[in-house]
């Protein structure tokens, strides 16, 4: 297919506003540019791709023709960006420039030539509308992605005044694909995001199935170390060798979507309203922003750029890939099957993760034995497998930031199958039932100390936590009367509790979600905290 020229875009914007340009043409039929979600993924599912229900059954299509793929800007609704604010985590809210618009926005994509396009038409207030073309070429070895994409035209990049980034998500398919459009007006950078799917919500689910822990067995014991009366928790830096990477890839299995949540039902929902009733979850995930690199240097960049939109996480390997629940692991580091205080239940198997996941275990577990030395250790089932991807039984697993951990006892004998009684049946799941006894067994204050090393690292690189919701009153009770800042908004007692969501399923273990660390390829749907701490 011939890249459409930009006139025809523009032919209606300078006379009836851009309301009637019509529909294009690519290599996999017509759409309407007044309706880009007609034709891009609508929305986000458990396995947390940002498919439809419709497009999740059927095989993606690698693109071997020039292709055009039409984006939108990405809004968030008032609900979420007041809950963002509120809950003072306003770095997860997304803010649209005021100083410029850009309408009929699309991004090519031509497979034979690794060139990457983006057009659209700039509206600038007061200015004349103004045609745009940013083009890049990618190394398709490596990733589907760009930090440089400057004009085409070569005086308009010689004014270094626009800019691009963009990424393509799921390499060869480019169904999630970003750009990071970077505009300079009256000596300030401007930026507005493109994507190829709109904003949505759903209930969260960890991805987890009911681990299979087995209860018989004596818990592994703690190495005996020698640990120091004082030991600050400082995570390992990243062992500088590298290997080749695997090929990317996203194989997760065809899961049901949650319906999409109104603006009402999320925020019922992140006001912790109902929570000790509902019986499935208590958490709201949302469709973020493709992370796109950022922008590069050059003669034709626009000045100070880098300056004002530093590298992310410099030095953070590329290790975690894709999405939590569809991606694949590269570089991956073994959590040891022993060390102080922590045992990986299947070494060799499901215990890899980035170095920012073993770090921080093997941090928080050396300093919860610190504080409660001579204790039966902690046991990791599941993080994910050497090169990710869909790990059975989960759907999620799969980029080395999801964590299942076994709780602690407070002898060296129990290793739970369940860490209450009784359990009832819900759907094809378990759950601690209303009023279950938890076990005497159970380790409050060492799961605590846990948590809050893991919660309030730096950077709070938590997401998410999932636990049976008859777990959490049973550690709220706790809290209540063993510390002191459970109620002081901003502590970090509070934001373990607000981070603790229901989850069927997680009556012997807790999943813990990180975020992504920063590096260019992971990319991440969010769990924001609840409004208050559910206690």
């Amino acid at each position: 297919m011939a890249f459409r020229p930009l006139k025809t875009i523009l032919c209606l914007a300078l006379f009836t506003g851009l309301t009637a340009c019509g529909t294009h043409s690519s290599n996999s039929g017509q759409h309407s540019f007044n309706d880009p979600a007609a034709d891009a993924p609508a929305g986000a599912d458990a396995g947390a791709d940002g498919q439809s229900p419709s497009q999740k059954s059927e095989t993606p299509q690698i693109i071997t023709e020039k292709t055009d793929i039409p984006l939108q800007s990405f809004e968030m609704p008032k609900a979420l960006v007041d809950h963002l604010n509120a809950s003072e985590q306003p770095e997860l809210v997304q803010k649209p420039s005021t100083g410029f618009s850009v309408y009929n926005q699309y991004i090519q994509i031509d497979p034979k030539t690794s060139v990457l396009t983006f057009a659209g038409v700039l509206r600038i207030k007061g200015q004349k509308d103004e045609a745009i073309q940013l083009s890049c070429t990618i190394d398709k070895a490596k990733a589907w992605s760009c930090n440089n994409m400057f004009p085409v035209d070569a005086k308009i990049a010689a004014q270094r005044r626009l800019q691009a980034t963009a990424r393509c998500v799921d390499a060869n398919i480019c169904k999630q694909v970003g750009v990071k459009l970077f505009v300079l007006i009256k000596g300030k950078i401007e930026t507005q995001s493109f994507f190829s799917y709109k904003f949505q919500a759903w209930k969260a689910s960890s991805g987890d199935t009911d681990e299979e822990i087995e209860a018989a067995q004596p818990a592994p014991t703690t190495p005996a170390v020698e640990t120091p009366a004082t030991d600050p928790v400082v995570l390992e830096k990243p062992t500088p060798q590298e290997t080749e990477k695997p090929p990317v890839k996203f194989d997760a299995p065809v899961v049901q979507q949650e319906p999409a949540l109104t603006d009402e039902e999320i925020a019922l929902i992140l006001n912790n309203e109902g929570w000790e009733q509902e019986s499935e979850t208590t958490a709201v995930e949302y469709s973020a922003p493709v992370n796109t690199p950022s922008p590069g240097g050059g003669q034709t960049s626009i000045p100070d750029i880098q300056q004002q939109f530093p590298q992310m996480n410099k030095g953070v390997r590329d290790q975690a890939m894709g999405f939590h629940n569809r991606g694949s692991l590269a570089l991956a580091k073994a959590l040891p099957a022993t060390s102080t205080g922590i045992v990986a239940k299947s070494p060799g198997v499901s215990n890899y993760g980035t170095d920012l996941t073993v770090s921080m275990l093997k941090a928080a577990a050396k300093e919860v034995d610190r504080v409660v030395p001579g204790k039966a250790a902690f046991r990791v089932t599941s993080i994910a497998a050497q090169y990710g991807g869909h790990m059975k039984p989960h759907s999620s697993h799969q980029t080395g930031l999801d964590i299942d951990v076994g709780f602690p006892s407070t002898d060296k004998s129990t290793v739970f199958g369940a860490a209450c009684s009784p359990l009832v049946a819900v759907g094809g799941s378990k759950k601690c039932a209303d009023g279950a006894t938890v076990s005497d067994a159970f380790d409050e204050k060492r799961f605590y100390l846990f948590l809050k090393s893991m919660n309030c690292a730096e950077n709070a690189p938590v997401m998410a936590m999932f636990l049976d919701k008859r777990l959490k009153k049973h550690m709220c009770a706790w809290a209540k009367n063993n510390l002191s800042d459970l109620d002081q908004k901003n502590s970090c007692t509070a934001k373990i509790f607000r981070a603790l969501h229901h989850e069927n399923g997680h009556y012997n273990h807790v999943h813990i979600r990180l975020k992504c660390p920063g590096n260019e390829s992971c990319s991440q749907n969010m769990i924001p905290l609840q409004a208050g701490t559910g206690c």
